[in-house]
């Protein structure tokens, strides 16, 4: 056997090896930072998400306040209205009677 082609295939196997250490080094770098970027990607979203969801649940509690506000008051107007169509009623039934006692 000849112990420079021996040799000449290991030094290529070393080599080659060598390479391929690199190689899986820098494709495990790429992966990391892809990962960090997809975490940090992440995380703003969420906080973005949170930031809206946040006001949207301000604003809604807003307008629940202000439409209860508004059924209050509505409610107050209707039974006024009802108390001043019993006023009128009983005016109108007074009228009425004195109206039919003097005939």
């Amino acid at each position: 056997m000849d112990y420079q082609v021996i040799g000449a295939v290991l030094g290529a196997l070393f080599f080659i090896s060598g390479g391929l250490a690199t190689l899986y080094k820098f494709m495990s770098t790429i992966r990391k930072e892809r990962e960090e970027e997809n975490e940090k990607i992440l995380k703003t979203a969420k906080e973005y998400v949170d930031t809206k969801t946040d006001a949207l649940e301000s604003e809604l509690a807003h307008q629940k306040d202000m439409h209860e506000g508004k059924i209050v008051e509505l409610s107050k107007k209707i039974e006024e209205l009802r108390e001043e169509m019993r006023r009128h009623h009983s005016q109108l039934v007074n009228l009425l009677t004195k109206m039919v006692d003097k005939e």
